[in-house]
C-alpha cells in the first residue's frame, strides 16, 4: 500500500532546508548591517553641499581633523612628507566659498569650489574668481604651485 519513506532522502531534504534557511538569515543580517553603516555614515557627514553654511563646513572640517591614522608606518610616512611640505599642517582650509584639502592618493591639492547662484556673477566668472583666490591662498601658506598639482571640483 504505502511506501515507507526513505530516511536518507528525508535527512537530505531536512539538511537542504536548514542550509537554505541559514543562508537566508545570513544574507538578511548582512543587508541589515550594511543599511546601518550607510545610515551612520550619512549622519556623520550630513552637510548640505548645495546650500552649505559655515557651521556645517566647520563641522566637516573638524571631522577631517579628528581622523586618526591607525597604521604607524603610514603615519611616519605622512609625518615625513609633512616635514618636507610644512604647508600641509595648515590644511584643510574651509571658507564659505571653498574647501581646500590634500589628496594623499593623488599627491595633489583638491580645491572644492562652492558656486553660489545668488551672487550676481556668472558661473564662469565665479569659477575664475575662486580659482584665483584659492591659488593666492595656497601661495600665502607656502605652496609652490609649480611643484604641487592643484585640481578643482565644483559644487553647483
Amino acid at each position: 500500500m504505502f511506501k515507507k519513506p526513505n530516511k536518507k532522502l528525508l535527512r537530505k531534504r531536512a539538511q537542504k532546508k536548514r542550509s537554505t534557511v541559514f543562508l537566508l538569515i545570513t544574507l538578511a543580517a548582512i543587508i541589515f548591517i550594511l543599511l546601518i553603516l550607510k545610515i551612520n555614515i550619512t549622519k556623520r557627514l550630513s552637510v548640505d553641499l548645495k546650500n552649505p553654511n559655515s557651521s556645517q563646513l566647520n563641522d566637516l572640517d573638524q571631522q577631517i581633523k579628528n581622523e586618526r591614522i591607525d597604521d604607524p608606518l603610514a603615519g611616519l610616512e605622512i609625518v615625513d612628507y609633512k616635514n618636507q611640505n610644512p604647508w600641509l599642517y595648515q590644511l584643510p582650509i574651509t571658507t564659505d566659498s571653498y574647501v581646500i584639502v590634500y589628496n594623499w592618493e593623488k599627491k595633489a591639492i583638491r580645491a572644492r569650489l562652492i558656486i553660489k547662484p545668488d551672487t550676481g556673477m556668472s558661473y564662469d566668472d565665479q569659477v575664475e574668481s575662486l580659482k584665483k583666490e584659492v591659488k593666492e591662498k595656497l601661495t600665502t601658506i607656502g605652496v609652490d604651485l609649480n611643484k604641487t598639482p592643484v585640481y578643482f571640483t565644483f559644487i553647483p
